[in-house]
């Protein structure tokens, strides 16, 4: 049985989730290390070469509107916190919901109940 950590789905999560904060070396090493298990490693951010893209954020006192595009899948989400930064965090879960073949409509609804521990 194959070890679920090693698998092409989960290192190809696993690079998507290396962002542009992380050094350069680790956003290499995770996109060799997908491309070695057989996946086909995606990006996610704001730049027009990202597979999964946050396109626009409006926030409010207390919400977070953003739409995405996730692979070619325009998204619209809302998140119950403000934060430009949960939006970009947001797609990249959506974009491991898509690679694991998940339903992005529930997926952006569970989003709206999510809060941020503490």
């Amino acid at each position: 049985m194959m070890n679920p950590t090693n698998s092409p789905k989960t290192t190809a999560i696993t690079a998507a989730s290396v962002g542009v904060n992380q050094p350069v070396r680790s956003r290499w090493a995770a996109r060799n290390a997908a491309r070695a298990a057989g996946a086909k490693p995606r990006v996610f951010g704001t730049g027009a070469k990202a597979t999964y893209r946050l396109e626009d954020v409006k926030l409010t006192p207390d919400a977070t509107i953003a739409r995405a595009r996730i692979a070619k899948t325009p998204v619209l989400f809302k998140l119950s916190v403000p934060g430009r930064h949960f939006a970009l965090n947001a797609t990249a879960v959506l974009g491991a919901v898509h690679m694991l073949g998940l339903d992005l409509a529930l997926a952006t609804q569970a989003l709206a109940n999510w809060r941020p521990p503490g």
